[in-house]
């Protein structure tokens, strides 16, 4: 990672250099000096992906917004596939903007083998009140990484709302025997257990009846 110094240095060596000046923005407290630089770097280099979009997260953060969304569009438009610019563009318009979900979908589409961008479109999906939309990315995200927590309980919860027991019992049936086939420690989420524990009354009959059921019944479908 380039230090102050050494931005400097190459900025007084190279003072046409556009990443020099990008760095230099990166490193500088002050937001006038800051966005000074950004500016330079794209007066030098005017397709200089990071250099908008560090000028983009500027604005954001001093709430100009008008600003923030010109310079987050313009990376986006000189590097479609530049995830960070549509996740700053997603906090500029906030969690009730129903344009998010594009935004969110559009991340998901750029990297679909990655879970944790996958569980936070389902995230917002469920707080639009879409649980169907949700769930199937849920289950899109075990389906990559089974043990993955986030969209274990964003299931769950889903599950649960909607009385699913029969499903929702799979599910935490799978986590479980995850833990216990895992050589390594489990993860200290807490939560889950605490969750888990929070279930046991709605799925003490559920168990039973699958104590004798054949291991066809129980798989894990997405």
């Amino acid at each position: 990672m380039p230090t102050l110094c050494m931005c400097v240095y190459v900025y007084r060596l190279w003072p046409t250099y556009a990443s020099a000046h990008n760095n230099l923005g990166t490193l500088i407290t002050n937001k006038d000096e800051a966005e000074k630089h950004f500016l330079l770097a794209i007066r030098y280099s005017a397709e200089h992906v990071n250099a908008h979009y560090n000028l983009g997260r500027l604005y954001r953060k001093a709430n100009q917004t008008v600003d923030s969304e010109r310079m987050l569009r313009r990376c986006i438009y000189i590097e479609p596939k530049f995830i960070p610019a549509y996740i700053e563009l997603a906090r500029l318009r906030g969690p009730q903007d129903r344009n998010v979900g594009s935004l969110l979908k559009a991340i998901v589409q750029i990297n679909p083998m990655d879970p944790n961008y996958i569980t936070i479109y389902g995230y917002w999906l469920l707080n639009k009140g879409n649980r169907a939309a949700a769930l199937k990315q849920y289950w899109r995200a075990l389906a990559l990484s089974p043990s993955y927590i986030e969209a274990i309980l964003g299931a769950a919860r889903i599950l649960r709302k909607s009385g699913d027991h029969g499903r929702l019992f799979q599910l935490v049936t799978r986590w479980q025997s995850i833990l216990r086939e895992s050589k390594g420690q489990p993860p200290s989420k807490s939560h889950l257990y605490l969750y888990e524990w929070q279930l046991k009354n709605e799925l003490s009959n559920k168990a039973k009846a699958y104590d004798g059921c054949p291991q066809s019944c129980v798989s894990f479908n997405y």
